[in-house]
Formats: structure tokens, C-alpha cells, sequence
């Protein structure tokens, strides 16, 4: 399982996420859906280990991720950042 607790991100006292809190069970699927700048691309950062949260927590199957510890938990996960692709010709 993994499981979001309270996850925030602050830059310069800026928040990027504020209080993000949820749970998903093997063979679930979530949608994390906002506008642009709402921060769903600095939350799947911290739930991969990317970044650190500035306070909170992401746990799978109970164990903290952090940043470059949890190997097995990268196996397990697919995470395909945006990329940004010229049509110019």
C-alpha cells in the first residue's frame, strides 16, 4: 500500500503542496488531477524520492520513502515525468 500523510512542500516559504493525504491499495488506481502549478508534479516527485517533503510523510506497505533509500520500492514503481516536445520542424 502506499499511504500519504499530511505532505507538504514548501520553497522559500512558498508552498507548492499543502496537507495532502491519501491511501492506495495494490491493484488500485488513483487520478490526481489540477491545474497547472497546483502541484501534482512535485507531489509524484516526493512520492518517488525525488525531493523531500518539508514536512509529512509517504509510506509503502509501511516503510518510509525517502530520498535514495528504499531500493525496492523503485522496482515496483513506473513514473514517467513530462517531457516537452518540439513540433517545430
Amino acid at each position: 500500500m502506499l499511504e500519504v500523510r499530511n505532505l507538504n512542500k514548501r520553497y522559500n516559504r512558498i508552498p507548492a503542496v499543502e496537507n495532502v493525504s491519501f491511501s492506495i491499495r495494490r491493484g488500485q488506481i488513483l487520478g490526481y488531477l489540477g491545474p497547472n502549478g497546483s502541484g501534482k508534479s512535485t507531489t509524484l516527485k516526493m512520492l518517488t524520492g525525488l525531493i523531500e517533503p518539508t514536512a509529512g510523510q509517504v509510506l509503502f506497505d509501511g516503510k518510509r520513502v525517502v530520498p535514495g533509500e528504499h531500493p525496492g520500492f523503485h522496482e515496483l514503481l513506473g513514473y514517467v515525468p513530462r517531457s516537452r516536445i518540439s513540433t517545430r520542424s
